[in-house]
């Protein structure tokens, strides 16, 4: 029978060997302007995406790095006139990874990572969301997941590095991301930023973080 001890360390090498898998595969295979660097003023914004309709069936992935807390990701349903719209925002708060979202229409919950990753190095995380629940791993081994799924499937608008001011009124206030976003992709399909509009200055395409 192995100890724990023993049983902690092979996972723990296990983890660490798909995440640099991960890393070396992303920076050496060569991909779609789907990279963008932040400076804290501005972000992308996309209306549609073909593959990405439904909150309820979406696998987000992408490298990240940044030293601030910021917004990340964001998501929203705008057809709850009167309530709450049906979003999910992914940010960095105190240094952790934190998913805040929507789930009855007035209601929200927020999963948060175990550990920090404002060091800016490289970070591997993905953000799974189904009818059943969402499921947030950073790094292969830091996983957490809600206690609820999002609450609809419409799609009506999303961002990377940030949203309108008018959209803290879902997300409470927060700072436009400082940093990189790398290899992205939703549903397996990359997300193309030259077909998003750019909103503010600090914001651009980029190869690699």
């Amino acid at each position: 029978m192995k100890s724990t001890s023993t049983t902690h360390k092979t996972t723990t090498s296990l983890a660490t060997s798909e995440l640099i898998t991960q890393l070396t595969t992303m920076v050496t295979t060569p991909h779609p302007p789907n990279t963008a660097s932040f400076g804290g003023d501005g972000f992308f914004k996309m209306d549609e995406m073909k593959e990405f309709d439904d909150l309820r069936n979406m696998e987000l992935r992408f490298t990240f790095k940044s030293s601030k807390d910021g917004a990340i990701f964001y998501v929203v349903d705008d057809s709850y006139w009167g309530g709450t719209d049906s979003f999910l925002v992914i940010f960095l708060s105190k240094g952790r990874v934190k998913v805040k979202f929507n789930y009855d229409g007035t209601k929200t919950e927020d999963i948060v990572s175990n550990q920090k990753y404002d060091d800016g190095a490289l970070h591997v995380l993905k953000v799974k969301s189904t009818s059943s629940n969402i499921v947030l791993t950073v790094d292969v081994a830091d996983n957490q997941v809600s206690k609820q799924p999002v609450q609809s499937g419409k799609v009506d608008r999303f961002f990377f590095g940030g949203m309108p001011e008018d959209d803290h009124d879902n997300t409470g206030e927060l700072n436009n991301f400082t940093g990189c976003l790398m290899d992205v992709t939703i549903n397996k399909q990359p997300v193309n930023f030259e077909t998003a509009t750019k909103e503010g200055t600090l914001v651009k395409i980029t190869d690699k973080c």
